[in-house]
């Protein structure tokens, strides 16, 4: 069911999941500003889903390799709190919805600080409205005055952040959630089976129908207080 809405989605150009969208824009968009033969860090790379945006890179990624989620297997395992490499060694860093899962993301934010070249570019994505994920591994979430004041300390500059959405990708991203917690999973195949077939309208009006009315109300909110996260572009 899971892979019929997320191809819904893809059919609809990710207008009814706008917090992956807003992320894959940002990346795709940050990535073009990245010159030829640079030398890119992908911290935290996860499933390395954005890796093809930096083809025209020298990509590096690196993760820990320690939640349940599906990973990918990066160039190296290792801590982002201390990177094992050298001083000043990247032009750009990518670090998407990292933070909030580093009990110390002022160590983080130091060793990006130390890794990057003079002038390199920090890429930065962080939630402010997410529920826990990846437990126990979920620490904080973020403010853009929080995420400014943690960068400016660690000395980067130029700091560009922009919020994800508005309160509508909020509701987007809560209604999607809705099916599965008015009818979770059952314990047994037979009962989940007949789940399925219960929760599909669910998932058709509160995963793919609200969200991309939502997703086109966003505009709206004119202010963005209540938002998903910020994206942030800043300078060694």
């Amino acid at each position: 069911m899971a892979k019929i809405r997320m191809s819904i989605a893809k059919m609809l150009g990710g207008r009814t999941d706008p917090e992956n969208l807003s992320l894959s824009r940002f990346v795709k968009s940050v990535a073009k500003t990245v010159p030829n033969g640079a030398c890119v860090l992908d911290a935290g790379s996860g499933s390395k889903q954005y890796s093809g945006y930096f083809s025209h890179a020298k990509y590096f990624s690196i993760d820990f390799m320690k939640s349940e989620r599906a990973y990918t297997k990066p160039d190296m395992v290792g801590d982002v709190e201390l990177l094992p490499l050298k001083t000043e060694i990247f032009d750009a860093i990518l670090n998407t919805q990292v933070l909030e899962h580093v009990p110390h993301p002022d160590s983080v934010i130091s060793e990006f600080y130390r890794i990057l070249k003079p002038k390199g570019r920090l890429f930065l994505t962080v939630p402010q409205d997410e529920g826990v994920h990846e437990a126990p591994y979920d620490f904080f979430r973020y403010t853009r005055f929080g995420l400014a004041n943690l960068l400016t300390e660690k000395k980067f500059k130029n700091l560009d952040i922009k919020p994800r959405g508005g309160v509508f990708w909020q509701l987007a991203f809560i209604s999607e959630q809705l099916p599965h917690i008015m009818i979770p999973k059952a314990k047994n195949s037979i009962s989940n089976a007949l789940l399925i077939v219960i929760r599909a309208p669910f998932i058709a009006f509160f995963g793919v129908i609200l969200p991309f009315i939502f997703f086109h109300l966003d505009w709206l909110d004119k202010d963005k207080h209540n938002t998903l996260g910020y994206e942030c572009v800043c300078e060694k």
